[in-house]
């Protein structure tokens, strides 16, 4: 993989800014119906990059018995449901290779956070269907590895983690 880094303008995805390392970068609409979820994929190896609406997780979250408005406020929850209107915020899944192992990096806004950390095992739940519903299907111990990381993050700020698919564990995790 090369070194150089390129910004994907993300006026033709999310209308963000993100950068990732990669090689002939080009945007595909995957979601089929769905315009809220796209990625970005390298030709040369199957690193992917899936974007997801805050409505599509919300949905997820409820799912699995979050109730979404009761942890956010009515001012939290609209600003989420403006940031998908307006191509704001960021979530995503990247799939990729690292020293000859497959990994995951979920990636989550604030509000995405809040109800991850405040909604119980529910909510990593339903990040983990995400993932499984686009062919990354995350081990209970990688699961149990984000819940057990969320007491000490801030819920105030996005976060990402690191998970390894051969030791399903979480590698590593920061603030966005």
């Amino acid at each position: 993989m090369s070194s150089k880094i390129i910004s994907l303008s993300l006026a033709a995805l999310l209308g963000i800014s993100l950068t990732l390392p990669a090689l002939n970068v080009q945007a595909s609409d995957v979601s089929g119906n769905d315009s809220s979820v796209q990625t970005v994929k390298a030709n040369d190896n199957d690193d992917a990059t899936y974007y997801i609406s805050n409505r599509e997780i919300f949905d997820a979250m409820q799912k699995q018995g979050v109730d979404v408005q009761s942890i956010l406020s009515p001012e939290e929850y609209q600003s989420a449901l403006n940031q998908d209107m307006l191509r704001q915020g960021s979530n995503w899944l990247h799939k990729y290779t690292y020293k000859g192992h497959s990994r995951i990096t979920v990636g989550v806004n604030s509000a995405i956070v809040k109800l991850m950390k405040y909604g119980g095992q529910g909510g990593v739940y339903a990040i983990q269907a995400l993932l499984a519903a686009r062919g990354m299907p995350m081990d209970p111990g990688a699961a149990a590895g984000i819940h057990g990381t969320l007491a000490s993050i801030n819920a105030s700020k996005g976060h990402w983690w690191h998970i390894d698919l051969k030791t399903h564990k979480v590698v590593a995790h920061g603030n966005q």
